[in-house]
């Protein structure tokens, strides 16, 4: 760049040095040619001479710098050491290596509840309804009264709500009564015993044991005013 600065400089330099020689031959010569002796009017042209080189010099330079002032703009500008403020590129971060897993590392256990709930027991709900039909109390049990009844287990902690039955006079169907007076809640794991053993027997144990209760909106005397024919089997719920 220094080189090429200079090397302009010195065509400007010699450019300006042969215009200055030259028009200083010419006005040479024309003074000799008209005689200009007289030292006022020979320092008056001078002078006037003088004037017009500098205009003369003014515009030479004019015509040869500016045409220059581009490429020395450009020369300057290049000589500057770039600086580039890049963005990071995600796409040529490096990458880093895992290492890899030792092959005698243990594989992680995972206990199953952890993602999957525990299902609950498996009851076998086939025969309680014509087993429990067949029963004394339901065959006792009042007219144009509806009950109905509600298993349930609990699965991890948690009551889990399984087969409900409409009870009426000698009937027990699978469903659920809107209109039920009261409904009895019992758990399942009593179904079984249905099978086999008395069926007071069973609500005995099942209440004792705290897996038997009921809800109704009834008051004390009006549900033993309805269920007045099941009074002799009290005994069942002591």
């Amino acid at each position: 760049m220094k080189e090429r600065l200079l090397e302009v400089y010195r065509d400007f330099k010699n450019s300006f040095v042969n215009i200055h020689n030259e028009i200083r031959e010419k006005l040479e010569f024309v003074n000799e040619k008209l005689g200009w002796l007289d030292s006022k009017k020979f320092k008056v042209k001078m002078y006037c001479v003088s004037l017009a080189n500098i205009i003369i010099v003014l515009l030479l330079v004019t015509a040869f710098v500016f045409p220059l002032v581009p490429k020395i703009t450009y020369y300057i500008i290049k000589s500057q050491p770039e600086t580039i403020t890049s963005q990071p590129s995600y796409a040529s971060s490096p990458r880093i290596e895992q290492p890899p897993s030792q092959s005698n590392s243990p594989a992680p256990v995972y206990s199953v509840h952890d993602s999957i709930p525990p299902e609950p027991e498996q009851v076998d709900f086939s025969n309680i309804a014509p087993t429990l039909s067949g029963t004394a109390i339901v065959q006792d049990f009042p007219s144009k009264v509806t009950a109905g009844l509600r298993f349930f287990t609990f699965v991890g902690g948690n009551r889990i709500w399984q087969n409900e039955y409409i009870i009426t006079k000698g009937s027990v169907v699978e469903g659920q009564s809107k209109d039920a007076e009261v409904k009895v809640i019992l758990h399942s794991k009593y179904v079984e015993r249905f099978y086999r053993e008395d069926f007071c027997n069973v609500l005995k144990d099942a209440n004792k044991n705290g897996d038997l209760g009921y809800e109704t909106h009834l008051g004390t005397i009006a549900l033993a005013w309805k269920f007045k024919s099941l009074l002799k089997y009290k005994s069942c719920l002591s």
